[in-house]
C-alpha cells in the first residue's frame, strides 16, 4: 500500500455543528480573533465549548462516527473509506488559521488522528485569517514557500500527496485548489451528496521561459523581499505582482510562479550579481573549474542572491549562508567567507570594495 501525507485545510466546523444557536453565532463572530483580543466572558463560553466538542470527539472510537463531527475528518475519512488500519505510515499536515479558534481546532483533530495511531503535524502560518486581505495573502506566500520546501521531499520518497479541502474557510479552500495543481497528486472534496470528490493533478506547465528571459533580474529581486517601483516593473503581468502606493511586492500568484520557475533559472548559468554585489576577475573561471551539477549551480546562484542582501545589511544571515569576516588576513583579498552547499568544505569568498561586496573565488573553507 502506498503511503500518503494528507494535507487539510480546517476551518471551524467542529466547534459550529453544534445545535446551540448562541454558541454557533459566538464562534462565528470571533473566528479571525487572537486570544488575547477575545473578551474574557467570551473566552471561558468559548474554551468550555472547545472542551466538550474535544471530548465528544475523543469519545468517538468509531470512524464512522467521527467523521459527522468535523468536515475534515470526513474528507480524511471518506477518503479512507473509513479503514484506518494500515495507514499508520502516512502523514498528516492540519493547516490551521493564525486565530485562537484556529489553533483550538487543529488540536482537537490531531488528538483524535493521534489516538488512531496516526502521524498528524500541525501547521500555522502567521497572518493566515480572513477578515485582512494583505495579512492573508502573505500567509498565503508562506504556504507556498512551505509547499516548495517540504512537498517534494514526499513525493521523492515515493508518497503520495493529498489535499484535503473539505473543511477550512472558502477563501483558502479556493487557493489551495490552484496550489494543489501544482504540489499534489490529487485534490478531494466532500461533494453535496454526501460521496467523495477527487480530482487528480492536472498536467499544468507554465510556459515561463520568455518571461524569465526578460524579467528575471527584477522576479530575483522580488522574491527576496525587495520592493520596486511600478515603473521598474513595467511589462510583468499585473497578476504576479502587489502594488501600495507605488511600491510592488510579489504577489501570492507571483511567488508560485516564481517556486515553480527558480530551480531552472538558478540552474543553467552563472548569473549576473544583483545589485550589491560584483565578480571578481577570476571568479567566472574559479566557478567552472568546480564543473558543478545543474543542482549545485542552483544552489550557488541562490546563496549569491541571498549575500547580495546579507553583505549589504539588507537580509538576515541565514544558517545555509553564515556570512562572516575572516580571524586575521589568512586569504587576502579577502576578508569575509560563506557557506554554500550543506556538507560541503568549499566557501565563497570575498571582500568589500567602494561599497559592493567582490566575489573573489571558491576555495576550500580554512577550518
Amino acid at each position: 500500500m502506498k503511503n500518503h501525507l494528507i494535507l487539510s485545510t480546517c476551518g471551524t466546523s467542529i466547534l459550529t455543528n453544534t445545535p446551540d444557536s448562541e454558541v454557533r453565532t459566538l464562534v462565528i463572530r470571533n473566528a479571525n480573533a487572537k486570544r488575547g483580543a477575545l473578551a474574557p466572558d467570551d473566552l471561558a463560553r468559548l474554551e468550555a465549548h472547545i472542551a466538550a466538542r474535544r471530548t465528544e470527539l475523543l469519545a468517538c472510537t468509531n470512524p464512522a462516527d467521527a467523521k459527522w463531527l468535523s468536515a475534515e475528518l470526513n474528507g480524511i475519512l471518506s477518503y479512507y473509506d473509513n479503514q484506518l488500519r494500515g495507514r499508520e505510515r502516512d502523514r498528516h499536515v492540519l493547516i490551521v488559521s493564525d486565530t485562537f479558534l484556529g489553533e483550538a481546532v487543529g488540536e482537537i483533530i490531531r488528538a483524535w488522528l493521534g489516538a488512531q495511531g496516526l502521524s498528524v503535524q500541525v501547521q500555522k502560518f502567521a497572518g493566515l485569517v480572513t477578515d485582512d486581505y494583505s495579512s492573508f495573502r502573505n500567509a498565503m506566500i508562506q504556504l507556498i514557500r512551505w509547499c516548495e520546501e517540504t512537498l517534494p521531499g514526499y513525493r521523492s520518497a515515493d508518497y503520495r500527496v493529498v489535499f484535503n479541502l473539505t473543511g477550512g474557510f472558502k477563501s483558502a479552500q479556493g487557493f489551495m485548489q490552484t496550489v494543489g495543481m501544482f504540489y499534489a497528486d490529487e485534490s478531494v472534496y466532500i461533494f453535496e451528496t454526501g460521496s467523495l470528490l477527487r480530482i487528480p493533478r492536472l498536467p499544468i506547465r507554465l510556459d515561463i521561459d520568455g518571461l524569465m528571459a526578460q524579467y528575471g533580474d527584477k522576479l530575483r529581486l522580488l522574491s527576496h523581499g525587495q520592493t520596486l517601483s511600478t515603473q521598474e516593473v513595467t511589462g510583468i503581468p499585473e497578476t504576479l505582482l502587489f502594488e501600495v502606493d507605488g511600491e510592488v511586492t510579489l504577489s501570492e500568484w507571483g511567488e508560485l510562479v516564481w517556486q515553480q520557475s527558480k530551480r531552472a533559472l538558478y540552474g543553467r548559468d552563472l548569473l549576473a550579481p544583483l545589485p550589491g554585489l560584483r565578480f571578481g576577475d577570476g571568479f567566472r573561471k574559479s566557478v567552472e573549474r568546480q564543473r558543478l551539477t545543474s543542482d549545485q549551480l542552483a544552489v550557488l546562484n541562490e546563496r549569491l542572491d541571498q549575500l547580495s542582501f546579507v553583505s549589504q545589511g539588507k537580509g538576515s544571515n541565514l544558517r545555509g549562508l553564515d556570512f562572516k569576516a575572516l580571524k586575521g588576513d589568512p586569504k587576502p583579498p579577502s576578508t569575509h567567507e560563506c557557506d554554500i552547499w550543506s556538507g560541503d568544505e568549499r566557501r565563497l569568498f570575498g571582500h568589500y570594495a567602494d561599497d559592493v561586496f567582490v566575489i573573489d573565488n571558491i576555495a576550500r573553507g580554512l577550518h
